[in-house]
Formats: structure tokens, C-alpha cells, sequence
């Protein structure tokens, strides 16, 4: 054997070596850069959000008499095909300014087309924190049955589902996603949101022919969960909710009513019967809801929402006002309690009666306030 071949095996395994070295550096400066420009979209998401927040009144919800609503959804709650200030959200704030004119009601529109719940879940405890609303509307349900829109489709084929939806989750993910869809002719950015006017070749899972019933159920148990999650951090976040039915989805309304039972919070229905469904409260695609079919769900919502806002005012006037009578009860109180002797440490200040008065005058104040508050419809 020949020094050559001898050093021959010793060569290959150092070239193997170093290119398992480079490998892994190659591999580790990919996730790296990955790791990074996720981090750097979500900021930007964060960053957009505040920012139409504040276009949208900013803190007005700080403000007394200011009301602010969040509406959640897809397409629908969007507007898709009409204007803005058409869609049921800008209504039902100018419905309730009219009836009353003594408070601002701002609307926060937050449909988003092609949305599904678990993007929508996921992104709600920032919006709560930033936009502080009374009210939270939600209609949603109707894209998680579309296999192209909830990940079953295009994902399922090549990864697990619950990996897909790991992937499908990821900013950097939907960014190249949503690049490569602006390229097609039916899709386009509008008002800074990206419109999907046409919903490709995939179909409502829960009206195809023949049905897939565990598909469904898998699909309804996710759907359920979502919605229970963004109602429990609505609710954590002092907010009224009300989940909103569509004009047409009657599979989809069940669900929405199903949940709302068991969450106890109320259901707006806007569905209408096939043969009320009259052509012109749809836009030319014959689903999406025209100018009057917004108008339609704007005043079923406002007749549901009005009593609940305005008991929700009272309230908070009630418990403002007895707080105020209750700190200037306190406070004199403390200003006429003698300060000699050993009445004027601050315990015993505490403990004293006012001039004039019994211990049992003094406390009933209190008494009172709790007896209000819990009597209050």
C-alpha cells in the first residue's frame, strides 16, 4: 500500500467533516435569518396595528362618553364589493349615534377577507389590549370550512395537520404566500388588506356532495374552541360579546348558536330564508352582502346591542358616581376627626365616627353602595 492510498481515507473523512461543518453552519444561519425575519414581521404587524388603532380614534376609549366596538370576521365584516362606510360595522355605530347622540360610538372594523378563526384567535388579546372595547361582535365560522383557507388542502398533502398548521401560522410563511397570490388577476391590496375577490377551485367542506364527516367534525371541534377562546378574553378583557349569525350559512349559524348557548352570551340571527333573499341585498358574486344587506345586519345587530350598551353606561355611571360620594363621605369624615390625644394616629382616625354621628351612620354608606350594585338589573 502506497502512502497515497493510506492518506486517501484520512482526506475523505476530513472533507466529510467539513462539509458536515458547513452543512450545519449553512443550516444554523438559515433558521437564524428565518428566526429573524419572523421577529421582524410580527413587530411590523404590531406596529401597523397601532397605528390603525390610533387612526381609528386612538384612545378615545379613555375618553368619557366614548364607546368603542370591535367587530371581528372575514370577507362579510370586511365590506368585500362594497364601501367601507357601507358595511355593518360603520352602521351599526351610526345607528346607535343617532339613538344616542349624547355618547361617541366608534366602530373598529377588523374583518379581514379569507380569515380563518385560529389566525383570528391568535392575534385578538393584542387588539383588546390596544383598542379597550365595550363591545366585541364576532361573525366568523364560514372560511374554516373551506379546505384552501384553513390549510387542509394545500398543507394536508405534505405535512401532518397539526404541523401544517404550525407553518400556515408563521408570518414569513404568509408573507411569500400572499406575494406569489397577489400575482393573480382576481387578487389585490386594498386599504392595506389583501382582497380575495375569487376563492379559487376549493369548496365549503360542509356542503360538498359526498360529505366527509370526520373532516367536518374535526373542523367544528377546532372552530368551537376558537370561538370559546376569543369569548373568554373578550369577556377578561371587560368587554360585552355577541356572536353574529350570516345571511345564508345555516350550517355554519348552527354552530355559532350552539356556542353561544353554552357561553351564554347573545346571538344575533341575520339569516333570511331562501325566498326572502332578495338578488339586490347581495353583491354580483350572489354570497357577499350589498349596501342593504349590510344594512340588514347593522340593524339586527344594533336591536341586540343597544340594551346591552346602555346598561353596560349605566352601570359604570352608577359605580363612578357612588364612588365619588363614597371618597367624599371618607374624606369628611377624616376632616372632622379630632387629632389629640391618641386619636390621631391614622388607624385610630380610621376607626373614629364623625362628629355627631354613631359607628352604624358612618358604615352605612357602604352598606348602601353594595345593596345598589347588587339590586342594578
Amino acid at each position: 500500500m502506497t502512502e497515497a492510498d493510506a492518506a486517501s481515507p484520512a482526506m475523505t473523512t476530513r472533507r466529510s467533516e467539513t462539509a458536515a461543518h458547513i452543512g450545519i453552519r449553512v443550516l444554523g444561519s438559515g433558521v437564524f435569518l428565518v428566526v429573524l425575519a419572523e421577529l421582524g414581521l410580527r413587530l411590523a404587524g404590531w406596529a401597523t396595528l397601532t397605528v390603525r388603532a390610533r387612526q381609528a380614534g386612538g384612545d378615545s376609549s379613555q375618553r368619557p362618553g366614548v364607546v368603542r366596538m370591535l367587530h371581528l370576521g372575514e370577507s362579510t365584516t370586511f365590506g368585500l364589493g362594497v364601501k367601507r362606510e357601507e358595511a355593518y360595522p360603520a352602521i351599526v355605530a351610526e345607528n346607535l349615534r343617532h339613538r344616542h347622540p349624547e355618547h361617541e360610538f366608534v366602530s373598529t372594523n377588523r374583518g379581514v377577507p379569507r380569515l380563518v378563526t385560529s389566525a383570528m384567535e391568535r392575534t385578538l388579546d393584542e387588539k383588546l389590549t390596544l383598542i379597550h372595547p365595550r363591545l366585541v361582535t364576532i361573525m366568523a365560522g364560514a372560511n374554516d370550512f373551506n379546505e384552501e383557507l384553513n390549510g387542509l388542502a394545500s398543507h394536508g398533502r405534505f405535512l401532518p395537520q397539526r404541523v401544517a398548521g404550525l407553518v400556515s401560522g408563521l408570518r414569513i410563511y404568509k408573507t411569500l404566500w400572499l406575494g406569489f397570490q397577489l400575482m393573480r388577476p382576481s387578487v389585490r391590496l386594498e386599504q392595506g388588506e389583501v382582497i380575495y375577490y375569487n376563492h379559487g377551485g376549493s369548496k365549503n367542506i360542509l356542503y360538498e356532495t359526498p360529505r366527509d364527516e370526520r373532516k367536518i367534525a374535526a373542523v367544528t371541534v377546532q372552530l368551537e374552541d376558537n370561538l370559546r377562546r376569543m369569548i373568554d378574553a373578550a369577556r377578561k378583557a371587560g368587554s360585552i360579546v355577541v356572536l353574529v349569525g350570516y345571511i345564508q350559512a345555516i350550517e355554519e349559524n348552527k354552530i355559532l348558536m350552539r356556542v353561544a348557548n353554552e357561553t351564554a352570551v347573545p346571538y344575533v340571527s341575520t339569516y333570511l330564508e331562501p325566498e326572502a333573499r332578495q338578488r339586490d341585498l347581495f353583491v354580483a358574486d350572489g354570497w357577499h352582502p350589498s349596501a342593504l344587506g349590510h344594512r340588514h345586519i347593522a340593524d339586527r345587530i344594533s336591536a341586540v346591542v343597544e340594551p346591552l350598551i346602555t346598561k353596560s353606561l349605566l352601570l359604570r355611571a352608577a359605580v363612578q358616581t357612588d364612588g365619588r360620594n363614597l371618597r367624599q363621605h371618607t374624606d369628611g369624615g377624616q376632616q372632622q376627626l379630632p387629632k389629640t390625644g391618641s386619636e390621631s394616629s391614622p388607624r385610630a382616625a380610621a376607626a373614629m365616627p364623625s362628629p355627631g354621628t354613631s359607628p352604624m351612620r358612618t358604615r352605612r354608606p357602604l352598606v348602601a353602595f353594595a345593596n345598589r350594585d347588587s339590586q342594578r338589573p
